[in-house]
C-alpha cells in the first residue's frame, strides 16, 4: 500500500518506521529537515511541499427590518447574501443565504427574554467533479463544502428581587453537508449556560455560574487501493469506514467581590472544568476498528485569592494566592516513553507531551504608582 504523510514528529515518524517496516510504501515531507533525514534514513520517500496561494473576493448584500408590535415586543427579520470567489482547487466559489428572525421582548416585568433563529444555505462550485478519479470527485472539504445550517439561540435575564440577576441561555446548532460522500456529513453543538449574582457591587456581590456543551462531528472515509474506489473488498483492505467524534464539556464556578472599605478589596473565585471526548468507529470486521473513550479529557480546578489596598491615592497594594491542578488523558499522548536510540534510529522527540498534567502554587504581590 502506498501512503502520504505529512509531519514527522514524534507521532507521525514513529508511524512512518513501522509502516515502512510492515512493507508499505511511504511518501513524505515535514518542513525540519533533521526529521525529513531521519524518516529517509528510515526508508521514506521525500517530497516537497508548495503552498497553496489564498485569494478571494466577496460581495455582500442584505436587508434587515423590524415591528415594534408594542412597547415591550420586537420583532426583527433579516436576508443576507453573500457570494465569495476564491482561488482554490477544489472549490473556486461560494454562494451563501442567510435568514434570521429575532423577538425580544420586555412584557415581563422581572425579565428580559431573547431568542433568535438563523438559517444558511451554502451552495458551491465544485471544479473537481469532472474528475476521472472517483475517489478525486466524492472528496469534500467540510470548510466551504455545500452545507444547510440551523442555529437558535435562547436568551433569559431575570430580577426577581432586588440584588439578585438571574441568567440562562440556550444555543442549538446544527450543520448538514448532504452532498457530502467523503469528508463531514454532519455536526452538532448544545450548549446551555446558567447564572446567579446577589449583592450590592459597592459592598459585596457574589456569583455563581454553570455552563454545559456537547458537540458531535460525524465523517465518512475511505482506506485502501484508491484504483478499486468505491468498490469495497474488505479482505483486501479496502473498505468504507464512519466516525463520530464527539465531546462534553463542563464549567463550574464561584466568584465574589468585598468591598471592606475605601482603601481594602477583597475577590474569590473557584472554578472546575472537565473535557470528556471519545470517538466511535464503524468498519468491517477485518478493521478490528475499537472505539476510543479517552479522546482529549481533561480536568481542571483553579483558586485565586486576591487582596488590594491603597496606601494613598497614588500607590496600591496587591497581594494574592492562585492554585491550579490539571489532568489530562488522551489516547494519542498516555503512555509517553522516550527511550533514547541510537544509530539510524535515532531520537528527535521533544517531550512536550511527556508530562502534560501539573500543579501549581503562586504567591505573588504588587506594588502600583500613578502618576
Amino acid at each position: 500500500m502506498e501512503l502520504g504523510f505529512v509531519g514527522l514528529g514524534r507521532m507521525g515518524g514513529n508511524m512512518v518506521t513501522r509502516l515502512v517496516r510492515g512493507g508499505h510504501k511511504i511518501l513524505a515531507y515535514d518542513p525540519s529537515p533533521n526529521a525529513a533525514k531521519l524518516a529517509e534514513a528510515n526508508g521514506a520517500s521525500l517530497t516537497t511541499c508548495t503552498n497553496e496561494l489564498l485569494h478571494f473576493k466577496k460581495s455582500n448584500l442584505g436587508a434587515e427590518g423590524y415591528w415594534r408590535v408594542n412597547s415591550a415586543n420586537k420583532l426583527t427579520l433579516g436576508l443576507d447574501y453573500q457570494e465569495t470567489e476564491r482561488e482554490r482547487v477544489d472549490y473556486d466559489r461560494t454562494k451563501e443565504g442567510r435568514f434570521f428572525a429575532e423577538w425580544k421582548s420586555g412584557m415581563w416585568e422581572v425579565a428580559d427574554f431573547r431568542v433568535k433563529y438563523i438559517h444558511l444555505d451554502r451552495d458551491s462550485d465544485f471544479q473537481l467533479g469532472n474528475s476521472t478519479n472517483a475517489f478525486i470527485r466524492d472528496l469534500n472539504r467540510f470548510d466551504v463544502a455545500p452545507l444547510k445550517r440551523d442555529t437558535l439561540k435562547v436568551a433569559f435575564d431575570m430580577t426577581p428581587m432586588p440584588m439578585l440577576d438571574l441568567g440562562l441561555e440556550l444555543n442549538l446548532k446544527r450543520n448538514r453537508y448532504d452532498s457530502t460522500t467523503l469528508g463531514r456529513t454532519d455536526d452538532r453543538r448544545e450548549e446551555v449556560s446558567l447564572s446567579a449574582s446577589y449583592g450590592d457591587a459597592a459592598s459585596l456581590r457574589v456569583t455563581s455560574f454553570f455552563d454545559w456543551e456537547h458537540t458531535r462531528y460525524d465523517s465518512n472515509h475511505w482506506v485502501g487501493d484508491l484504483a478499486t474506489y468505491p468498490t469495497p473488498n474488505p479482505s483486501a483492505g479496502a473498505y468504507f469506514w464512519t466516525s463520530e467524534v464527539h465531546d462534553r464539556n463542563w464549567l463550574a464556578g464561584f466568584a465574589g467581590d468585598w468591598v471592606i472599605n475605601d482603601k481594602l478589596k477583597l475577590y474569590a473565585s473557584l472554578i472546575w472544568q472537565k473535557g470528556d471526548g471519545g470517538v466511535d468507529f464503524t468498519a468491517p470486521s477485518v478493521a478490528n476498528a475499537q472505539n476510543i473513550t479517552n479522546y482529549d479529557d481533561f480536568q481542571k480546578r483553579a483558586l485565586n485569592i486576591k487582596a488590594t489596598y491603597r496606601v494613598e491615592k497614588n500607590v496600591e497594594l496587591t497581594f494574592g494566592a492562585a492554585y491550579e491542578k490539571y489532568t489530562y488523558s488522551d489516547i494519542q499522548m498516555n503512555d509517553y516513553i522516550y527511550a533514547l536510540k541510537t544509530g539510524s534510529n535515532q531520537n528527535y522527540l521533544t517531550g512536550a507531551y511527556a508530562n502534560p498534567n501539573y500543579r501549581v502554587n503562586i504567591i505573588y504581590g504588587m506594588i502600583a504608582y500613578r502618576f
